[in-house]
């Protein structure tokens, strides 16, 4: 999953370089107010830093996702379907 990971943070980082070198131009032209350059240019590094959070804590997600379906397996077998809003009886 790192290879992947890796490929997005990649991708995040050109897009961000991207809209840094295009939206000043936008905003110039009267196209896009300063205030919605800077919202979109902080989601996308928010998007970065979510990738790179999860390429170091890979591990820790993963034992995690593990653990937690593990501990799902007897509610499943049972013919439960449980999540952290609702059960369903199938």
């Amino acid at each position: 999953m790192s290879e992947i990971l890796d490929r997005q943070i990649q991708c995040v980082e050109r897009e961000i370089a991207m809209r840094r070198a295009v939206f000043p131009t936008r905003v110039a032209a009267g196209k896009m107010p300063q205030s919605a350059a800077d919202d979109e240019i902080a989601a996308m590094e928010g998007v970065l830093k979510t990738l790179q959070f999860m390429r170091q804590y890979e591990s820790v997600i993963r034992s995690a996702v593990k653990l937690a379906r593990e501990q799902m397996a007897p509610f499943q077998a049972a013919g439960l379907d449980v999540d952290e809003e609702r059960v369903e009886i199938r």
